[in-house]
């Protein structure tokens, strides 16, 4: 080890636990008749790092995934009771979202959590051009729709994605314990209420998509 290297060492040997130093080694390597491209190294690092990077964050996403679990298992056992072709699902899943299969491959029905938000969606995953046509054909049937619905509903293209969805929101958080109950409720209410409307006006997902596959 170098003498940087060495004095790093003993740095991160004498300072306290709030101050850390690292060594890196800058090289230049080429391939071929490439240009030289830097390469880096970490030649010195706390003795403790790798530990402390590993249990920075854990306890934290750990409990929020056990919350979700349990919070999907209530919500399996009331899908179950109430609405027991929605879902075959036995094990909760440790993620902020649970889709329910709608009979279309990529697209599917959807409860989740977003950001200090509920969403009830329906997700259009299948091919592009199809989404977009039955995207465009809800839209346009908006007024008869969200009437049949009970209220407005939230038509999204996701740039970033070949899917879009049509949702409903409400406020809400997986850390408000309290108000698990109420969430179930809506979910249930929501998403009920939303198959309705679809299948009333425009005969369920699959009748709309062959309609989309046929239509140029």
């Amino acid at each position: 080890m170098t003498s940087i290297g060495a004095a790093l060492e003993w740095l991160n040997a004498v300072t306290d636990e709030n101050t850390r130093f690292f060594g890196i080694e800058i090289r230049l390597v080429r391939v071929g008749d490439s240009l030289p491209a830097p390469l880096f190294r970490v030649v010195v690092q706390p003795n403790d790092w790798r530990k402390r990077v590993k249990q920075a964050s854990p306890p934290a996403v750990a409990g929020r995934n056990l919350a979700y679990q349990q919070f999907w298992e209530r919500f399996i056992e009331r899908a179950r009771s109430q609405r027991p072709g929605w879902t075959r699902a036995r094990k909760p899943p440790a993620q902020n979202w649970f889709d329910l299969p709608a009979g279309v491959t990529g697209i599917y029905y959807g409860v989740s959590f977003s950001w200090k938000k509920l969403r009830s969606e329906l997700y259009l995953g299948g091919e592009a051009a199809a989404n977009d046509r039955v995207l465009a054909t809800l839209r346009a049937d908006r007024e008869a729709l969200e009437a049949a619905y009970g209220g407005p509903l939230s038509y999204e293209p996701l740039p970033d994605k070949i899917a879009c969805r049509i949702a409903v929101y409400r406020p809400g958080s997986i850390e408000d314990t309290e108000d698990w109950d109420a969430y179930l409720d809506w979910f249930v209410d929501s998403q009920s209420r939303l198959r309705k409307a679809i299948d009333a006006h425009h005969g369920g997902i699959s009748a709309l998509y062959q309609r989309a596959a046929t239509s140029t």
